[in-house]
């Protein structure tokens, strides 16, 4: 079956990003090698030979990584040789990934540099040049493309990189907001200060966990008998807050009356009752 240019370039940046993690790890190996052979060396009692290091358990190991490196190496270069002879020149284009990167034809341009990053645009793959800088409009390198714009396209929001900023915009402001609100639904609609009429303290209630804590806390004294010989109405104090705290709670959807029964239970369980 044949592939369309935008299936065989999409292939070769994954085989692309593939070989540049694995030259990565090989590198890593090459130098952790070289550094352990030294080491062996500098220890050695005697002068050793030139594969003494390799003969070691250490050594064979360090040795199987670096081959098993390579071998992954050689196997992406099989897999990207059909895909490479079946290239019959299509336009290619890449975006350089740091901030305010232009797209580039390829990636020797004279603006840029042998550090410079690149994305490939496999998307673009055989697109017209002149349809592509209308989409990518000042993105587009004006050495690459002497007819892309300067400014035009960013600032209406018609370039693909205006549109994609706008949208990422767009998501970050959904996601804060997803946040508030679910924040918000931690909140109590109505934050409450209950005052404690025998230690004269007063508490600021202003979540849903410490309107719960509130209530079974409040269950809690009154099952102990904390406010018994104090003079103090406590019943009424109780109830007072439970149905104060019941009513935000309500307005949180969240239906306290069945956990109230079961702090109830719970705390004269504990006194015996």
């Amino acid at each position: 079956m044949i592939k369309t240019p935008v299936e065989i370039d999409t292939q070769l940046a994954e085989l692309w990003n593939e070989r540049q993690r694995i030259q990565t790890n090989l590198a890593s190996a090459v130098e952790w090698f070289l550094k352990d052979k030294a080491e062996f060396e500098r220890r050695a009692e005697t002068v050793p030979t030139p594969d003494a290091y390799i003969e070691t358990s250490q050594g064979e190991r360090d040795a199987a990584t670096i081959a098993k490196y390579r071998q992954q190496l050689a196997d992406i270069a099989e897999l990207e040789a059909p895909l490479l002879v079946a290239y019959t020149g299509w336009n290619r284009y890449f975006l350089v990934s740091n901030t305010n990167g232009h797209v580039h034809r390829g990636m020797d341009c004279t603006t840029c540099y042998a550090t410079t990053q690149y994305r490939w645009l496999v998307e673009l793959a055989d697109c017209d040049e002149a349809k592509m800088v209308a989409e990518w409009g000042e993105v587009a390198c004006t050495v690459c493309f002497p007819d892309a714009p300067t400014f035009k396209g960013y600032g209406d929001g018609t370039s693909a990189i205006a549109r994609a900023i706008a949208g990422a915009r767009e998501e970050r402001a959904a996601e804060k907001a997803k946040k508030a609100a679910a924040k918000a639904l931690k909140n109590l609609p109505e934050p409450q200060r209950i005052a404690d009429p025998q230690n004269g303290r007063t508490e600021l209630i202003t979540t849903v966990y410490g309107a719960k804590a509130w209530i079974k806390s409040a269950i809690d004294r009154r099952a102990w008998g904390y406010f018994d010989n104090s003079g103090i109405d406590s019943d009424a104090f109780i109830d007072a807050g439970i149905d104060f705290l019941r009513a935000q709670l309500a307005q949180r959807d969240i239906d306290v009356d069945p956990m109230i029964i079961r702090w109830t239970k719970a705390a004269e369980k504990e006194m015996g009752r």
